[in-house]
């Protein structure tokens, strides 16, 4: 999973929609590539948005920004949208069209991550703010080795399009609770406690119908049960504890938003068309299976298949279209009944 702030994520997400929207259009490549450039600019405008907001909400955009977005930008129409053409000449209908999403995908996240810290950078120089640079696990060893020794070099920082970016200093060990009427986080770290509220926000926008009314959710660095399962405690990231009717997860910064969709979802229930895509996908009667779960563990009942292709409705939409067309469909007609 992503390592981008979670306002940052759907701004992704929403590019990469626009994207595939784009593509099952009948036009040719150069104009697929122009629209898709124009959709990355409009990503763009909003990814600035939230460096700001994420960065210095007090901060007035400057001339020199300005003059940087504004040739970003015309970079984008031209040298960029070039590119993108030359890729889907050499990619788009000529290899598996998972694997062309998902490279399409890297561009696409990798120019809103590459221009989200480059924003951050330019306020925090203006500035003279100190904020501390985090990357993903799957990043460079050179923004690895920035952050191991934070230390961040100008010219190297935007050498590529690795998934980082940069937040406040706040002690990891500091934890607060978050509270919202029947809905409560215990032991959230700061750091990542406006992270968590605004994903419990946004997701509960969309998918309150969904989602368990009354929930407990506590954080834990690590679980202890002692020396007889002391061999698969780090493997262990979700549990349930019946006595206290709560969920507790261990905190993990790429995968923090997918357990806690899992306790959100925790009750939700397939609709009998769903169940019957099921078995339909299991059956031993069936000749021709109808296509993938989403996940291993989306096959082993209904209800897990129901709660994992919910997950990925809400994380990846155009990862569960491509894998499981069928179940994003009946998910969609569901969603869009609230």
């Amino acid at each position: 999973m992503l390592l981008l702030e979670m306002s940052v994520k759907c701004i992704s997400d929403d590019v990469m929609a626009g994207a595939i929207e784009t593509l099952n259009v009948d036009t040719d490549l150069n104009s697929k590539a122009n629209t898709i450039a124009e959709i990355l600019v409009n990503g763009i405008l909003l990814t600035t948005e939230q460096a700001v907001k994420n960065t210095d909400e007090n901060y007035y955009v400057s001339t020199n920004f300005q003059k940087m977005q504004s040739e970003h930008i015309e970079e984008i129409h031209t040298m960029w949208a070039r590119q993108m053409y030359l890729f889907l000449e050499k990619k788009y209908g000529k290899i598996k069209q998972g694997e062309f999403l998902d490279g399409l995908k890297k561009i696409l996240c990798g120019e809103i991550s590459n221009w989200y810290k480059k924003a951050q950078y330019q306020i925090i120089k203006e500035e003279n703010l100190c904020m501390d640079f985090v990357c993903h696990d799957s990043a460079c060893a050179i923004c690895k080795c920035m952050e191991q020794n934070e230390y961040v070099e100008e010219k190297l920082l935007f050498g590529d399009t690795c998934d980082s970016y940069f937040v406040k200093p706040v002690n990891m060990m500091e934890v607060d609770n978050l509270i919202s009427g029947a809905i409560k986080f215990y032991d959230v770290p700061k750091k990542y406690k406006k992270s968590v509220a605004s994903f419990y926000k946004l997701t509960k926008i969309k998918f309150d119908r969904f989602m368990k009314k009354s929930i407990k959710i506590k954080f834990v660095s690590e679980f202890d049960y002692g020396d007889e399962y002391k061999d698969i405690t780090d493997m262990i990231n979700f549990v349930y504890d019946s006595e206290k009717n709560q969920f507790e997860i261990k905190f993990d910064d790429r995968t923090y938003q997918h357990d806690i969709l899992k306790a959100f979802f925790h009750d939700v229930k397939p609709t009998e068309k769903m169940t019957e895509l099921y078995y339909a996908k299991t059956s031993k009667d069936v000749i021709f299976p109808k296509g993938n779960f989403i996940t291993y563990l989306a096959g082993q009942n209904e209800y897990e298949y129901m709660k994992e292709s919910l997950i990925a409705y809400v994380l990846t939409p155009w990862k569960l279209k491509v894998v499981d067309n069928e179940m994003f469909q009946l998910i969609q007609s569901e969603v869009e009944k609230r």
